[in-house]
């Protein structure tokens, strides 16, 4: 997952708050939450981007993610893009 906006600490408190709900969700499940990190470019366009990866098979537990993620999109100064299966890790 990738939040981005343009506020930097908005971005990053988002990014905080996600990570640590997805944890307290996922604490018995075989789901590894990482992050949140820096986008390996931090700002494009005046954006600032922070991302959220989940390890594991995902497949099972859409519902729980999908229901988080609810919570976090309502916000208008942070979007939320999910990737899945995303080349190269």
């Amino acid at each position: 997952m990738r939040l981005s906006g343009k506020d930097e600490e908005k971005v990053l408190s988002g990014a905080v708050q996600l990570a640590e709900h997805l944890k307290h969700t996922f604490k018995w499940d075989q789901i590894d939450i990482l992050g949140p990190a820096p986008a390996p470019v931090l700002r494009v366009k005046g954006y600032y981007r922070y991302q959220v990866m989940l390890k594991g098979n995902c497949r099972k537990v859409r519902s729980k993610i999908d229901s988080c993620l609810a919570v976090y999109r309502k916000s208008n100064s942070v979007i939320i893009n999910v990737e899945v299966d995303p080349f190269g890790f």
